[in-house]
């Protein structure tokens, strides 16, 4: 009788422990656990980025590829958890290097350019995970293009005295930012495409790691 009760018990704990509550619980906590592994991700490759003198821009930016974990991360967890791994970032690069900067480039160089790269990705998360990987270049295209708009803006309003005798816009959205988040997004896009397999099959493991 005792051993009966005891299986009774088990089972009873087992049927709790699956309940959709706790399964949705529990997938929400792995989310914010990858979520943090991709801000962490992001920061390194950044810091590989920041001691290479010659892909630095004098005044800020620089061409570089930790763009591409912001667009994984919005693919794989969606639009909210893409855009908060973007706005992580963006927070942690401007504690990092932006502490001379005037206080607009905070929102405009950092949270909006980084946080639309997370979301561009974070919208196609529904077709990525139907494997159609084509998206990943077309979040990245438009990610890209989100963050060049927002820190040639940040140029023109914060910023114009740089410009010097050149028509600010011209200087602020072709000159100076163009170069590198194209530079950027080319180089974003590139290891993508030599990634394909390897991303595939990190998506699957990622499919599991969230059931």
């Amino acid at each position: 009788m005792n051993d009966l009760e005891q299986n009774q018990e088990e089972s009873i704990e087992i049927e709790v422990s699956a309940t959709p509550e706790n399964n949705a619980l529990r997938k929400q906590l792995k989310k914010i656990s990858l979520t943090a592994v991709f801000i962490a991700l992001t920061f390194i490759l950044s810091l590989l980025t920041k001691f290479i003198p010659i892909l630095k821009m004098p005044q800020g930016g620089s061409i570089s590829f930790e763009g591409i974990s912001m667009i994984l991360g919005g693919l794989y967890l969606g639009p909210i958890y893409g855009s908060i791994i973007g706005l992580g970032y963006g927070f942690l690069n401007f504690l990092f290097d932006g502490y001379n900067l005037h206080w607009g480039s905070l929102f405009f160089d950092y949270l909006f350019a980084f946080g639309f790269i997370g979301l561009s990705g974070g919208i196609f998360s529904r077709a990525y995970n139907k494997e159609k990987y084509w998206v990943f270049f077309l979040a990245t295209f438009i990610g890209f293009l989100l963050r060049w708009i927002s820190t040639s803006l940040s140029g023109v309003i914060f910023f114009a005295e740089y410009a010097g005798d050149k028509n600010v816009w011209l200087y602020s959205f072709i000159l100076y930012n163009l170069p590198y988040c194209a530079g950027s997004m080319a180089a974003v896009m590139t290891i993508g495409g030599i990634c394909y397999v390897p991303l595939k099959t990190l998506l699957r493991q990622v499919k599991i790691l969230l059931k």
